[in-house]
Formats: C-alpha cells, structure tokens, sequence
C-alpha cells in the first residue's frame, strides 16, 4: 500500500501506531492516530520501522494518502485536529481543512427549493 506518514509524526510515537476514521463536524469525516489499542482484525503496512495498523475496511481510503502535521495557525494551542489527512479521494474538506468526505453531499430537493427562492428574491 502506498500511504505517506510524515517523519515528524512517526517520531512521535514510541510504539505502533492505529490509524482510524472517525465521523466529525462539518465533513463528516476526521483522522486520529494512537497507540492504545487492540491488535486483533486489523491489517497493518510497516513504515521507517513502525507498524501502522488500520481496520480492514479502511484500506482502500488509505491507498496514495499523506498524513502530516497539521498546525492551527487560529488556534495554535488547540489539540483537537492534530493531523491532517490528503487523499486523491476526498471529495470536499472543510474550512479550517481537518474534517473531510469521501461523497459528494447531497442537497435536499427542501433546501434547494428555499435557496432558489431566496435567489428569485435578491434577483
């Protein structure tokens, strides 16, 4: 598999790392990384020495991905988004760029109905 983690995050880990997809505010979809975790039904790829273990399912968002650091430069003291994960397959990302998708969102025929008139209005 061909996935990219930043040396600098590789260094901060002493064990093997887990990397998860969790759901998340705006884009629906974050990255986390951690080292307490169970071993069992996961698939792992080693990189620079370490392992890197991933749920099975995963492993197609994984393929020609970049995790890097991400610095806020808003908020430098916030620890909530410490990474930031690129992909050919995200679709869309969030303003501050840490939430992301997989699928083009949906607009429901009642949204758009009420924003096409609110364009009729302004016209």
């Amino acid at each position: 598999m061909n996935l990219q983690i930043s040396q600098e995050i590789l260094n901060n880990f002493k064990n093997d790392i887990k990397i998860f997809f969790y759901n998340s505010w705006c884009e629906w979809t974050k990255i986390d990384l951690t080292s307490d975790f169970s071993k069992e039904n996961l698939e792992f790829i080693t990189q620079n020495w370490k392992n890197i273990f991933f749920e099975i399912n995963d492993k197609k968002y994984l393929e020609n991905a970049k995790i890097l650091p991400f610095l806020d430069t808003k908020n430098p003291h916030s620890k909530t988004s410490k990474y930031l994960f690129t992909s050919p397959l995200i679709t869309s990302r969030c303003g501050c760029s840490t939430s992301f998708s997989f699928e083009n969102k949906l607009i429901s025929s009642q949204k758009l109905k009420l924003l096409k008139n609110a364009l009729k209005n302004k016209a």
